[in-house]
């Protein structure tokens, strides 16, 4: 059975914080704790550019969907931003999309009322290839 919670936050410097706990606390009860470390990085990282790049945004809104998979979503009210592939880290920032592109099962965005990212992850840990070698913060960097 599927279940959805979420919740919206001041575009602010505690956001970060307050949703990758808000995320953690919705997986606690059905992921494993590699799971959950990497959606809270996942979560911080997106609400962080909402924070840093979102320069109209007013919210910022994080939902965790829990089924099969997680699924988080990141919706914020800013103007939407140009994606860009990046292949490595950039030396002032640029860690939280490509953290995304490297860690996620899957991920995906879209650029209307709202800006929204979202991304996808296993319940457990015993992940494909390409996710297993990736969900260490340390060989994604």
């Amino acid at each position: 059975m599927e279940s959805v919670v979420g919740r919206t936050f001041s575009v602010d410097a505690s956001a970060p914080t307050e949703a990758r706990l808000f995320a953690s606390e919705a997986a606690s009860s059905c992921a494993d704790d590699r799971t959950i470390a990497d959606l809270a990085l996942l979560v911080s990282e997106l609400v962080t550019n909402s924070v840093v790049h979102g320069r109209t945004a007013s919210w910022v809104r994080v939902e965790v969907l829990v089924g099969e998979h997680i699924r988080a979503e990141v919706i914020d009210s800013g103007d939407g931003f140009s994606f860009r592939p990046r292949h490595a880290v950039e030396p002032r920032g640029g860690f939280g999309l490509y953290l995304v592109q490297r860690i996620a099962e899957c991920w995906g965005m879209s650029v209307g009322a709202a800006t929204r990212v979202w991304f996808s992850l296993p319940l457990h840990a015993d992940r494909g290839s390409r996710s297993a070698s990736a969900s260490r913060l340390g060989e994604a960097l």
